[in-house]
């Protein structure tokens, strides 16, 4: 009543100064308790209405997700599926190299660390695509002495790639110093200004001049900058010329910290010995510390370089001119060794001499420059040929280690569905004729044909494994990021914007981005991915053996498969589960 139209019967009540004592009957009151009643009952519908729609938006994005989750859970081969978030995550990587008109090393760069160099069944290497438009060159090649050269040019070619794109660093870099230093300059001057002027209201007040040393050691305070005044500093100085001197002090003090500071980081950063001549501190010249800057990192990068052709030409006296191998393998081999490089160093906290290894050069930036000249289109279909490739390489490698670890057991010892997909391979009859004799007894022809079943099996396993992995992951990362969404968007209300209506809109581009995440993180690992277990394939010899036990039925009281840690029943990933 007090909240909802309890006041005009206080007024009336008031206003006919009606005894409190005094039982009401009347038909305004009986009206009055029946309207704030209904009132109330509207106003407590309308907030649960309010909940219910920011929840509607939840279980929508909820309904999609296990949408996905079942039919990965059914499907019985994920290929297709690959194939899409492959193509779509490759297609939206060259778009957005495309739009930043930077080259399309960064683009061969992610390619790259996606998809490492993989050995074959047959012990032979798949390289990446940088590697292999490179190894393109040298398909003419006849001879050892001429792959030599290639090989020399090849590693010229990058280190002058990477040093170029190492100096554009340097400039975006060199850049912001001045910006920077002057920030600070400012900054500093401006307390030690301010002491200054406090120094003198004091000297003032006591009707006393200013006194300079004690003056000037207090701007150095208050700028927070250490160091002793030269000797003959005060020989000239009067309390005119102080402060902007002091100030001066500070601007060179500054400067010279940035540079050294700069050169520092730049040198860990390169990994050189930088020699950058410094003329002087006061009225210092940006330009001409930029140039000496890009002249000092070039002059040690070229050097460095020599000493790396040197050692790569050793390698291939070795390697190519002694085996005189000119195979595709031998020489993707050799490029990969070339690029890197072991050192010996002392480790100070285990007193010991330790080998490392390091990178001379990256071939991203060299591959890049390969690739400048294609059109968008032909290179998207070069680098999902050469992606689908890997994938059938990684399937066969999968079946022949399958196969050999299934050799003694015959066919019809396997798994149900193991049985299954055979026999769609090789036909009822084919499977039939090699029902009861080992796996690694098959003629030539059935073994490919096994060999490329189990494979494709495992791939069916491991694809269902890596979607489900980066599936909960994110979406158990999504839940909270939307929490706390939720429990910020009231402040929308402050700008005059419906918070209902914001919530609805950041939660699409939130789900949108967590798609393009889920499809981003699958690809990422497609080629890498290395479960505990390879596969899920089992013979049934080795259940009779002690193998993997039955799975049992999942409990209420068991920790929910979304690994938060709660327990199942009480889990929202598995509410509807």
């Amino acid at each position: 009543m007090r909240r909802f139209g309890g006041s005009n019967v206080s007024g009336l009540m008031e206003t006919l100064k009606i005894d409190e004592a005094l039982p009401i009957e009347h038909n305004l009151v009986n009206r009055t308790i029946e309207q704030s009643q209904q009132r109330v009952e509207g106003f407590n519908f309308d907030s649960r209405k309010h909940l219910l729609e920011y929840d509607d938006v939840l279980n929508q994005q909820r309904t999609k997700i296990y949408e996905q989750r079942q039919r990965i859970f059914i499907k019985d081969d994920l290929t297709e599926d690959i194939d899409d978030m492959l193509v779509a995550e490759v297609t939206r990587r060259v778009n957005l190299n495309a739009e930043q008109n930077e080259g399309w090393w960064k683009f061969l760069a992610w390619l790259d660390e996606v998809q490492p160099t993989q050995q074959r069944a047959d012990g032979s290497l798949f390289f990446p695509f940088s590697i292999a438009r490179i190894l393109d060159r040298f398909d003419s090649t006849t001879d050892a002495a001429g792959a030599k050269a290639k090989m020399l040019d090849v590693a010229r070619s990058a280190a002058d790639s990477a040093r170029d794109q190492l100096l554009e660093m340097v400039d975006g870099q060199l850049e912001g110093v001045p910006l920077r230093t002057k920030e600070r300059v400012d900054a500093k001057r401006e307390a030690a200004a301010n002491a200054f002027e406090s120094a003198e209201v004091v000297a003032r007040g006591l009707g006393q001049p200013l006194e300079l040393r004690n003056t000037a050691k207090a701007m150095l305070d208050a700028a927070e900058v250490a160091g002793a005044l030269r000797k003959d500093f005060f020989a000239d100085q009067t309390a005119r010329t102080l402060r902007k001197a002091i100030g001066d002090e500070i601007e060179a003090a500054v400067t010279s910290q940035m540079v050294t500071r700069f050169i520092q980081w730049l040198g860990a950063r390169t990994a050189l010995e930088l020699k950058v001549p410094v003329a002087g501190w006061t009225g210092f010249d940006w330009d001409a510390f930029g140039d000496d800057v890009r002249r000092a990192v070039s002059e040690a990068y070229d050097a460095r370089t020599e000493r790396h052709l040197a050692e790569i030409a050793r390698l291939l006296d070795e390697r190519l001119l002694a085996a005189d191998d000119l195979s595709h393998d031998a020489l993707g081999r050799l490029l990969l060794d070339m690029a890197y490089g072991q050192t010996v160093a002392f480790n100070k906290k285990t007193h010991r001499k330790e080998a490392r290894l390091n990178q001379r050069f990256p071939y991203v930036y060299y591959a890049a420059e390969l690739v400048a000249d294609d059109k968008r289109d032909d290179l998207l279909e070069a680098v999902l040929a050469h992606l689908r490739e890997a994938q059938h390489v990684q399937h066969d490698f999968w079946g022949e280690s399958e196969l050999a670890r299934l050799g003694t057991v015959r066919a019809a010892d396997l798994d149900a569905e193991t049985q299954a997909g055979l026999g769609r391979a090789l036909g009822h009859e084919g499977f039939a004729e090699i029902a009861s004799r080992p796996l690694n007894s098959l003629d030539p022809a059935g073994r490919e044909t096994v060999r490329a079943e189990l494979g494709r099996q495992l791939a069916h396993g491991l694809h269902r494994q890596l979607m489900l992995s980066v599936s909960t992951q994110l979406w158990v990362d999504y839940l909270t990021t939307i929490e706390g969404l939720r429990t910020s968007i009231s402040l929308e209300a402050y700008a005059q914007r419906d918070p209902l209506t914001a919530y609805k809109s950041r939660a699409f581009d939130l789900f949108q981005q967590l798609l393009v995440d889920m499809r981003a993180g699958v690809v990422a690992r497609l080629f890498t991915y290395r479960p505990r277990k390879l596969t899920d394939v089992r013979a049934e010899v080795d259940k009779q053996t002690g193998g993997d036990a039955p799975r049992r039925a999942i409990g209420r009281n068991d920790p929910c498969w979304c690994g938060s840690g709660k327990k199942y029943k009480n889990c929202h990933m598995a509410r509807d589960r």
